[in-house]
């Protein structure tokens, strides 16, 4: 076993027991299936990718259910929409089984990648770097906007839950300054009159 790089066209058990490397012909045609296992693995990354985006987006329909805006929150009270955006459990377990195979595939592969370097061949090596390089160039720019639209998401959803939660208790926190015994009248823009808040200092 190398233990250092090597140059070699004869590659003995590559991977299993008995796969032997013995011509330049057969390294060429493994270097070439290389390559394609590493543009395999960045496409990989890339459906992992969508398949969190569909979870989000499912995700914050249930939220905006639950947390409605003031505008819809009367027609939510009686009981309208709630049920269409809530998942089936067909839907459920698809995402989940989805989810569950492309995480095992994603592993299992980049255990089989990551094994292929440590035969420490230079040839084989370059060959997971070039595919790699290749499945970036082409997966690289989808999967950097997917991953910002899911932050976009996530955002949207905390930030829509937070101002639907304000528009319904129409509720301010009040600054308190703990100095001395005081009280003050605060008037609120959605609601009438005023609330008197007083503050007493703590006894020493």
């Amino acid at each position: 076993m190398h233990m250092t790089f090597w140059w070699d066209t004869n590659i003995p058990d590559l991977l299993f027991y008995g796969c032997n490397i013995s011509s330049k012909g057969w390294l060429t045609l493994t270097c070439l299936i290389l390559i394609a296992l590493g543009i395999l693995f960045e496409w990989l990354k890339l459906l992992q990718a969508k398949q969190k985006q569909r979870e989000l987006i499912i995700r914050a329909r249930q939220i905006r259910t639950v947390c409605p805006s003031s505008e819809t929150s009367t027609l939510i009270s009686h009981g309208e929409g709630t049920n269409s955006q809530k998942p089936s459990l067909f839907v459920r377990t698809k995402l989940l089984f989805c989810d569950a195979c492309l995480w095992i595939n994603i592993h299992v592969l980049g255990y089989i990648l990551m094994l292929v370097i440590m035969v420490y061949n230079g040839w084989l090596i370059i060959s997971l770097l070039i595919g790699s390089g290749i499945g970036y160039f082409l997966f690289g720019t989808q999967f950097i906007k997917i991953t910002m639209q899911n932050f976009q998401t996530v955002r949207d959803t905390f930030c829509y839950m937070n101002c639907a939660e304000a528009d319904l208790t129409n509720e301010t926190e009040p600054i308190v300054e703990p100095s001395s015994s005081h009280c003050s009248s605060t008037s609120h823009g959605h609601t009438e009159g005023t609330v008197v808040v007083c503050v007493h200092p703590e006894p020493t």
